[in-house]
């Protein structure tokens, strides 16, 4: 078995040719804790823990999103299966439906280019909208969930391959065991406290950059949405209005969700631009946007509107990245740094003894125990018990 380069049968037998295999085994040791170093700067565990709260949300906002139409009656959803994962995927026929639905009754009430007709028929036309922007927001959720289902198993394996490289770690220093510094012991202990700080401050730092990675998307949405709405000032021919309309609509749907999912991954921080507020009042907008579409006062609304949020959503992205950069980062950096200079402290220390080897990481992770240790302890550190991880980590088997 090979774990991070090295081979157990090789290590073995190198400790055992005296004072020149002994030199090869503090190199062995060497390598791979800068093997350690640099997978543990990448954080596999925090990340690991962090995207499968993530999926939480998605479940959960997804579930709740299937009882909501489900007690309105709108039950032609179809929901097929993939096996890879038992995830759910919403039907894209259904969806579709429900855009056109909204075209036929459009076109058959010719609500297009007719205020009064399009007034008359608001409320009609906004249900057949609110039903048709529900499923888009389920097909929504069901892709987000499948990223993050496979980002979990991209997570998994490289948990796995880092509880591999402490594995090997722990065989080199059982063959390099002699007797004891009273000093390692404590520079163990400080490291070991050192790097628990890490991966909470690692946790807080990836909900501060996806909330940035959402805001972003946010503003990129409403960009194109605002563009789509602009480009119907002038046009007549009522396939290419629908479509552009459906167009913008998806858009500053899409717009509003990812300023929500930036929320939730922040959930005590007040964000000083598209709060709550702005994003309910902008998916009440796009409820009335085919009747606005025939109204020409309440179209230039709408465009001032769309405007708005685009330039609070850039502004938002600005404000995340900046405190992101200025604060949160450097705050890992600095706790990044003593790490770097205790663990050369300590592997300087065991070099120079060549006798005291201590099993630094797996107070940490429990390496000879299973994987399910390793995710679990740092979740235990940072978010306490939790009933739907326990849930979802038993699914995936780490």
């Amino acid at each position: 078995m090979e774990d991070g380069g090295w081979k157990r049968e090789d290590i073995t037998s190198d400790m055992d040719n005296g004072m020149g295999s002994r030199e090869t085994g503090i190199e062995a040791y060497q390598k791979i804790e800068r093997d350690i170093a640099r997978e543990e700067q990448a954080a596999p565990a925090p990340s690991l823990g962090h995207e499968m709260a993530k999926l939480d949300r998605y479940i959960a906002d997804i579930e709740n999103l299937m009882s909501q139409l489900s007690q309105e009656r709108i039950a032609d959803i179809e929901i097929t299966s993939n096996d890879r994962f038992s995830q759910r995927y919403l039907n894209s026929r259904v969806v579709d439906e429900s855009d056109n639905a909204i075209r036929t009754v459009m076109a058959e009430l010719r609500v297009n280019l007719n205020q009064m007709l399009a007034i008359e028929h608001e409320e009609f036309i906004a249900n057949l909208n609110r039903k048709s922007i529900k499923l888009h927001h389920l097909n929504w959720l069901s892709q987000m969930r499948a990223r993050s289902e496979e980002e979990i198993s991209k997570l998994s394996l490289r948990v796995q391959h880092l509880q591999k490289l402490y594995e090997s770690q722990e065989l080199i220093i059982k063959n390099l065991v002699g007797s004891k510094s009273s000093n390692t012991g404590q520079l163990e202990r400080e490291l070991d406290r050192v790097r628990s700080y890490r991966d909470t401050l690692v946790s807080g730092e990836l909900s501060w950059k996806d909330a940035t990675l959402f805001a972003q998307d946010s503003a990129d949405y409403s960009r194109t949405a605002y563009k789509s709405w602009h480009s119907l000032r002038t046009e007549e021919d009522e396939s290419i209005r629908f479509r552009q309309a459906l167009k913008t609509r998806d858009s500053m749907h899409q717009a509003a969700l990812c300023v929500r999912m930036a929320q939730t991954m922040l959930p005590g921080v007040q964000f000083p631009y598209c709060t709550s507020r702005e994003v309910y009042a902008i998916l009440q907008v796009i409820e009335y946007l085919f009747t606005d579409l025939q109204v020409s006062e309440r179209f230039g609304h709408a465009l001032e509107v769309y405007k708005s949020f685009n330039k609070r959503a850039t502004a938002l992205t600005q404000w995340l990245k900046q405190t992101t950069d200025e604060t949160i980062h450097k705050d890992v950096e600095e706790v990044d740094e003593r790490i770097n200079d205790l663990a050369n402290t300590l592997s300087q220390e065991r070099t120079m003894n060549r006798t005291e080897f201590r099993q630094t990481n797996s107070e940490r992770y429990d390496v000879l125990g299973s994987h399910q240790r390793i995710v679990t302890k740092w979740l235990g550190d940072t978010m306490g018990p939790k009933k739907e991880y326990v849930e979802l980590h038993s699914r995936y088997r780490l």
